[in-house]
């Protein structure tokens, strides 16, 4: 994968900053390079809010993932512990 630098310096570290544009009553997301301030794109103000959205609903789902692999785990050993009553045998392997 190819690393972005800014045309301006030839530096390598990105900012997004909001900017207003004169005559306008809209914010405009600007990357800018961290260096020199030079704007090298833009971003649209909905769809990196759509962004927020989705990687928010990503690490709930992610969160529900962990604590239903948690449960799994307490059952697995649960089962384990049951097997080995009704068995007598001490390791058992699922």
């Amino acid at each position: 994968m190819s690393i972005s630098k800014c045309q301006k310096c030839g530096k390598s570290i990105f900012q997004i900053e909001s900017l207003s544009p004169i005559g306008t009553d809209r914010d405009i997301l600007c990357v800018m390079c961290h260096n020199c301030n030079t704007v090298v794109g833009t971003l649209d103000q909905e769809t990196t809010e759509y962004q927020n959205e989705v990687s928010l609903q990503i690490k709930v789902i992610n969160s529900k993932l962990d604590t239903i692999n948690h449960n799994i785990g307490q059952l697995m050993n649960g089962m384990k512990l049951v097997y080995t009553k009704l068995n007598g045998k001490d390791q058992v392997k699922f």
